[in-house]
C-alpha cells in the first residue's frame, strides 16, 4: 500500500501554534478575567461547556475575532438546525481525549473511567480533534444562540475584541 505524501494532521501543532499568535499578540489574557461572547465559558450546541485546553482556546477565539456568542458547532450540527456556515469563515480546532477497553475476546467498549479491571482487557487511549464553528460564523440559528453580549474587559480591547452583534463581514486581526 502506498503511503500518502501529505502531512498527518497535528491537532496538538495546531493548539500550539494558535497559544503563540495569542501570546505574540502582546498581551496575556490569561492573567485577568474575562468573559466570551456573554459567557464566562465557550458552549457546545447543547449548552455544555467545554473543559480543558478547549475552554481557553475557543474563549480566546471568541473574544480575538469579536464574537459575541459562546456557542460554537461543528458544522454536520449547524446543517441539523437547518442552518449554514458562511462562505470563507475559519473553523477552529478542538480535541477531545478518551479511552476505550477491548476485552480478552475482541469487544471494544467506549469508557470513559478506568473502573473495570476485567483479566485480559486491554484500555486505548487516544486523542480526536474536530472542527468547529463559533454562531456568529452561521446563518440560519434560532435568537437562542445569540445571548446579550457582555462589555469587552478594557484589557482585551487592544486585541480587536469588540462587544455587540455578530459581525458580518470576518473580523480585523490588526493588532
Amino acid at each position: 500500500m502506498a503511503r500518502s505524501r501529505t502531512p498527518k494532521f497535528d491537532a496538538s501543532e495546531v493548539i500550539t501554534n494558535e497559544i503563540i499568535r495569542i501570546i505574540e499578540r502582546g498581551v496575556l489574557p490569561w492573567r485577568k478575567p474575562w468573559t466570551a461572547g456573554g459567557s464566562s465559558r465557550p458552549l457546545r450546541v447543547g449548552g455544555e461547556p467545554y473543559q480543558g485546553v478547549n475552554n481557553f482556546l475557543l474563549t480566546m477565539r471568541t473574544v480575538m475575532a469579536g464574537h459575541s456568542s459562546p456557542f460554537w458547532m461543528t458544522l454536520p450540527q449547524a446543517n441539523a438546525l437547518d442552518a449554514k456556515v458562511r462562505k470563507g469563515e475559519k473553523s477552529s480546532v478542538v480535541v477531545y481525549y478518551g479511552q476505550s477497553r477491548r476485552d480478552a475476546g475482541g469487544d471494544e467498549h467506549d469508557r470513559s473511567d478506568a473502573d473495570d479491571h476485567s483479566e485480559g482487557a486491554r484500555i486505548f487511549r487516544f486523542q480526536k480533534s474536530y472542527r468547529v464553528f463559533n454562531a456568529c460564523q452561521i446563518e440560519g440559528l434560532p435568537d437562542s444562540f445569540f445571548p446579550d453580549p457582555e462589555p469587552v474587559p478594557e484589557h482585551l480591547r487592544g486585541l480587536g475584541a469588540r462587544a455587540g452583534p455578530c459581525h458580518e463581514s470576518t473580523p480585523s486581526t490588526e493588532p
